[in-house]
């Protein structure tokens, strides 16, 4: 018999130090193991005030529940795992604050993993997500044709899961993504309105999803105004503050300068910004400047940035109500794609006239993963 060291703290006859148990508990109580068991998981087959009496000493003695052992037998561990490819912005942290609560009222824990942008880390994160049994999975795929294995590996595995922010093709599952190239033609037919003409765009990594679609949303919205895409006002790279200011500093030695500069997102368009600034070009008279996703405080910014907002509370209620649907069977057979609608942010960055209405927000749409783009 282990017996009692401090509030929380037993050691059994060979001295061994350990948290209290259901053992301990049920001796303390003078009840049977089963008992105390159903005390506290709130069975109504055992009386009010032996459950209160259970659950004072478990609350006395420190015992702290083995949910692992639990979910042996029913089947489920309710822990839900969220990979996302990177932490330096907060678009992923504000649809984690979006999602757990659901899942938090429905009695499951969300892991949070990162892949870091890694197609190689993003793999062994699933795995891992995977062998501690998780009940479902949303994730932010890295890479258009490389995150393939890590779906396929969820799916072989029987495992719901939820597509956000980025689609990877020819995988059938739930989504939650932003109408990223409707966003990005929204903005450059705003900059194109405004009587810019030469219009760069920085954008996002390759074999990415959103970068892709911003990338088709620009070129789409300068044909449609006459403006033939230029190569050599396209620069690609990684999505920070540093990689905007060396993206925009290429831009601005070509002898053909841009007037305006579409960025893939909110952080770029801040280090472009910083760059126009050191080269003391006038935002927006000289140069306009766009950005996308607005995440960021621009009531701090020199110049208030124009951008495509995202409504990330939507994004992540979606997300956690797809993987419920399908984690509890309430889902449709087939896979369902929710699109969520961009608004236009016209900001000072853009203005070179004295007045511009901001068209008002547009409806979220959903639609079979079939149809869409």
């Amino acid at each position: 018999m282990r017996q009692k060291m401090s509030e929380n703290k037993f050691t059994d006859e060979s001295g061994t130090i350990g948290q209290a148990s259901l053992r301990d508990i049920a001796e303390v109580c003078g009840l049977s193991k089963m008992t105390v068991s159903r005390a506290l998981r709130g069975s109504r087959r055992v009386r009010a005030t032996t459950r209160r009496k259970v659950l004072e000493t478990a609350r006395r003695m420190g015992y702290v529940p083995n949910r692992l052992a639990a979910s042996f037998g029913r089947q489920g561990t309710k822990i839900v795992g969220f990979v996302v490819p990177e932490l330096d912005h907060n678009f992923y942290s504000s649809l984690m604050m979006s999602i757990e609560p659901i899942l938090n009222a429905e009695g499951y824990l969300l892991c949070l993993c990162c892949s870091y942008d890694r197609v190689a880390k993003e793999l062994s994160e699933v795995q891992a997500l995977l062998e501690w049994r998780v009940d479902g999975i949303v994730i932010a795929p890295v890479s258009l044709t490389q995150s393939a294995d890590a779906i396929f590996r969820i799916q072989a595995m029987g495992c719901p899961v939820v597509l956000v922010d980025r689609l990877v093709p020819d995988i059938e599952a739930d989504a939650v993504t932003v109408d990223d190239r409707d966003g990005a033609f929204a903005i450059v037919t705003h900059l194109t309105e405004e009587g810019y003409r030469n219009i760069a765009h920085i954008g996002g990594p390759e074999n990415v999803w959103t970068a892709e679609e911003r990338l088709r949303g620009y070129k789409e919205a300068l044909s449609s105004a006459g403006i033939e895409p230029r190569a050599a006002n396209i620069v690609r790279g990684e999505t920070t503050i540093a990689a905007g200011k060396a993206s925009a500093e290429l831009l601005l030695i070509h002898s053909d300068q841009p007037d305006a500069i579409f960025c893939y997102n909110d952080m770029v368009a801040v280090g472009a910004l910083m760059a126009l600034n050191q080269h003391r070009i006038r935002v927006p008279d000289e140069v306009g400047l766009a950005g996308f996703a607005n995440v960021l405080y621009n009531d701090v910014m020199s110049v208030p940035i124009t951008t495509a907002g995202q409504d990330t509370n939507e994004i992540g209620q979606q997300c956690a109500r797809l993987l419920l649907a399908r984690m509890t069977g309430k889902s449709p057979t087939e896979p369902v794609h929710y699109v969520s609608r961009t608004k236009l942010l016209v900001r000072n960055s853009s203005l070179r006239t004295s007045v511009t209405q901001t068209p008002p927000a547009q409806s979220s749409a959903e639609k079979p993963l079939s149809a869409s783009c």
